[in-house]
């Protein structure tokens, strides 16, 4: 059928038989979907919990197509956890591909059938991605990037990428061999369960483990969970902004406004929690963590009661205890905030 509505599904935009479009997805004008292609589905959203068992997270972003992107059969987009799946305009997508929770792919990329995307991944403009090759999650590709499969005799296939690919470089890039991919012909990019060293976690640390921590309470405990965490460098918290925060009433009476410096500081305080789990120890009541510089601040886009911030916090580098971090607050999908900044560890 051919769709005219405005909003959710754009101008002569093309949804053939068999199309799944989940609520509050939002589809570009000049689209084409085909058959069995699925858009904004929970996906493999798990984690899991203190006894070990598997539990849903809700999976509460969207799925967001640019203008003249073609969609083939049996493709399926998952929407975001917490922010929004990004498929940028012109992006032009084989059969049977997956493309999971929170990614972005840049305008006019192409992939062939069977790629797969894992989870946040950001894949630049203008990249090709060949059939069954797959790029690990929380990786950036840059743009105008090749990644493919390579083929050795006897050995089968290594898939796409499993470290960020910046530009300029050789423009082909494969898993390594499986004497370091656990030993096993053909291991999925990404698969091994520590990758430099580091360990990627993906069990959500609630409020309880979070004072084990920080210091900080109420009224200036500013993060409320730490959904995703991979050790040496990077996570990924929450903060529910709501009207009964303590700094309302007097920022501003008639028009509330999240202060901008609260804002860093909550971004510290996530940046708190990564550090003291990448160092492996439960600081004592003794330990403090102080700012030491805050640098290259923006503040894009007012936070208010009612918005959910999204606290994007990344390991730049460490020099004993000083730890230099680069922190993004978002707010669905948006940057508020982002800043650069050193904290000082006193133990």
């Amino acid at each position: 059928m051919r769709d005219r509505r405005r909003g959710p599904v754009g101008a002569d935009s093309l949804l053939h038989a068999g199309v799944k479009v989940y609520d509050g997805c939002v589809i570009g004008a000049w689209a084409i979907l085909h058959s069995g292609a699925v858009i904004g589905a929970d996906g493999l959203g798990f984690a899991r919990d203190a006894d070990m068992r598997w539990v849903k997270i809700p999976q509460i972003g969207r799925v967001i197509l640019g203008d003249d992107v073609e969609i083939g059969a049996n493709t399926t987009i998952d929407r975001g956890a917490l922010e929004d799946t990004v498929i940028g305009n012109g992006v032009k997508l084989d059969n049977l591909i997956h493309i999971a929770h929170n990614c972005h792919v840049g305008d006019d990329t192409i992939m062939a059938a069977m790629a797969g995307i894992a989870g946040s991944a950001r894949i630049g403009k203008r990249v090709m991605v060949g059939g069954k090759a797959g790029v690990a999650g929380h990786l950036k590709v840059a743009d105008d990037v090749v990644v493919h499969q390579e083929h050795r005799q006897g050995r089968g296939p290594y898939l796409g990428c499993s470290h960020s690919v910046p530009r300029g470089l050789d423009q082909e890039f494969f898993t390594p061999p499986p004497s370091r991919c656990n030993g096993r012909p053909g291991a999925r990019a990404g698969e091994e369960a520590r990758r430099n060293g580091k360990e990627i976690m993906s069990e959500i640390i609630d409020i309880n483990e979070i004072k084990q921590y920080i210091p900080h309470r109420y009224p200036f405990l500013l993060v409320d969970r730490i959904v995703e965490i991979e050790l040496g460098k990077r996570a990924l918290g929450l903060k529910n902004v709501t009207i009964n925060e303590p700094f309302f009433p007097g920022h501003f009476p008639h028009n509330p406004v999240m202060p901008g410096v609260l804002i860093i500081e909550a971004l510290a305080q996530a940046a708190a929690v990564l550090a003291f789990k990448t160092d492996g120890t439960i600081p004592d009541k003794d330990a403090m963590v102080y700012f030491a510089s805050v640098d290259n601040v923006r503040f894009k886009r007012p936070v208010v009661p009612g918005d959910q911030l999204i606290l994007d916090v990344e390991i730049v580098r460490t020099i004993r205890n000083i730890w230099k971090f680069k922190g993004v607050a978002r707010v669905a999908g948006e940057v508020a905030t982002e800043a650069e900044f050193m904290c000082a560890i006193k133990r």
